[in-house]
């Protein structure tokens, strides 16, 4: 376990917190002029890089709506795979010479019917770069014979709600939902094709804010995700079956304008495993945030989210740079 852990920190987790810290780059998927609750968390309940993913990082849903009703979001996000813990929870890098990169490009549309709730779609699209490499089952990385082959369409639509039931003074409690429908892809001989999980997903879950002073507030979410059905094959990135998703959040001003802030996002869940029951699937990633608000309606959003080599079991493992640009509406 040691030997793994040094071989991933030397090939992935110290030159992308390298380049994280040298970019300044991050997201506070919560700092908004008004609060935002997310439909999905940002762990990635999709897997490796659902568009689950990337709105969660946009900030789905809202707490506060203030005095906006539309909120509308554009993103981008690149992804690069390093490797994959097998079921013991030892993690593999990649194969060597190859290469897979996902690319993703997202459109929300958020509306508040009221202060205290909201409801929203989002639109993303998908693309795949791989070479000597695809995805296996089970959250696994195979290599392959086939070089520099490229994919892309129309991920899994994303619908979303939230309702804030209850604040007091510093602090508030929401309760948010998501259903992810299958309109994208999944084509298990010609992978880089694969762009969504195959089936219909639900999820659930409660968020906390508290927000002691102006400078700092944050956040716990706890929520719960569950495939409607069994898939058909277990090949896609963006399935994982059910899963607990939780996320921690601290996020701080620290100039005019400009937040701070750092997340830990876990997944904890399980592949289905045909007639020999389910195979554990969990991981945690850490994402260090950057926030600039051009006026109180709308700002820019980056992020790094670098996977851990903790605590993980059958699944890939991948750093992520996003930037996503937020405008509230009256």
């Amino acid at each position: 376990m040691l030997k793994s852990f040094k071989r991933f920190y030397s090939n992935f987790f110290a030159p992308c917190l390298s380049l994280g810290l040298s970019l300044g780059l991050g997201l506070s998927v919560w700092m908004l002029p008004v609060q935002p609750a997310l439909a999905c968390l940002s762990c990635g309940c999709g897997g490796t890089g659902s568009s689950a993913d990337l709105g969660a990082i946009g900030g789905a849903a809202s707490l506060f709506s203030g005095s906006s009703k539309w909120l509308i979001q554009s993103g981008v996000s690149f992804r690069q795979y390093t490797g994959s813990f097998n079921e013991r929870g030892q993690w593999n890098p990649m194969p060597e010479e190859s290469l897979m990169q996902g690319y993703q490009a997202l459109l929300g549309v958020l509306y508040f019917p009221s202060p205290e709730s909201s409801i929203g779609l989002q639109l993303p699209l998908q693309g795949n770069l791989l070479s000597g490499a695809a995805w296996g089952a089970f959250g696994s990385v195979a290599p392959t014979d086939r070089a520099n082959v490229f994919g892309a369409g129309l991920s899994d639509l994303q619908f979303q709600g939230s309702y804030k039931f209850l604040e007091y003074e510093n602090a508030a409690l929401a309760a948010w939902g998501n259903l992810s429908l299958p309109t994208g892809q999944v084509n298990p001989s010609l992978p880089e094709w694969t762009t969504g999980a195959g089936l219909a997903t639900a999820s659930a879950g409660l968020l906390g804010l508290y927000k002691p002073n102006f400078d700092w507030e944050f956040f716990l979410n706890l929520g719960y995700s569950r495939a409607l059905g069994e898939p058909a094959t277990t090949l896609s990135p963006f399935f994982v079956g059910q899963s607990l998703l939780y996320q921690l959040q601290a996020n701080f001003q620290f100039l005019p304008r400009w937040h701070l802030g750092l997340g830990l996002n876990g997944q904890w869940g399980a592949w289905s495993a045909g007639s020999s029951g389910f195979q554990p699937a969990a991981k945690l990633k850490l994402v260090p945030s950057l926030q600039y608000e051009f006026d109180r309606y709308q700002g820019v959003r980056m992020a790094v989210g670098i996977d851990l080599p903790l605590a993980g079991y059958n699944a890939q493992t991948d750093y992520a740079l996003y930037l996503i640009y937020y405008q509230f509406i009256e």
